[in-house]
């Protein structure tokens, strides 16, 4: 099949089927945009001016953010410093979706 007969073939999908499956894709998007999904990697979404954020921890994981966090209130300079880190990626991925979402009602200083 040579690129010209492609062109014609897709036409016809779309005028036959392609438009209403696009709409049909756009309306689920549009229906589920406020769901999180560990699964899909879906792990922040906007939805009526609210964020959503899903975090996923492996068990070991969450019993290893609990410790460190217990471990920081303790004194535990190191254990502060990974807790930190662990925050400032957290705020990365929150100012991430507040730029997509277009607002800037945050100081970025």
């Amino acid at each position: 099949m040579d690129g010209a007969e492609a062109e014609v073939r897709w036409a016809e999908f779309m005028a036959e089927q392609g438009l209403s499956l696009e709409q049909e894709i756009l309306e689920q998007f549009r229906d589920q945009r406020h769901l999180l999904n560990i699964e899909d990697g879906t792990h922040a979404s906007w939805h009526d001016d609210r964020l959503g954020v899903l975090l996923v921890f492996r068990d070991t994981d969450a019993a290893d953010f609990v410790g460190a966090w217990r471990d920081a209130d303790a004194g535990n300079l190191l254990a502060l410093g990974r807790m930190l880190e662990w925050m400032t990626g957290l705020v990365h991925m929150v100012e991430h979706c507040v730029a997509l979402y277009g607002s800037s009602d945050f100081d970025e200083s």
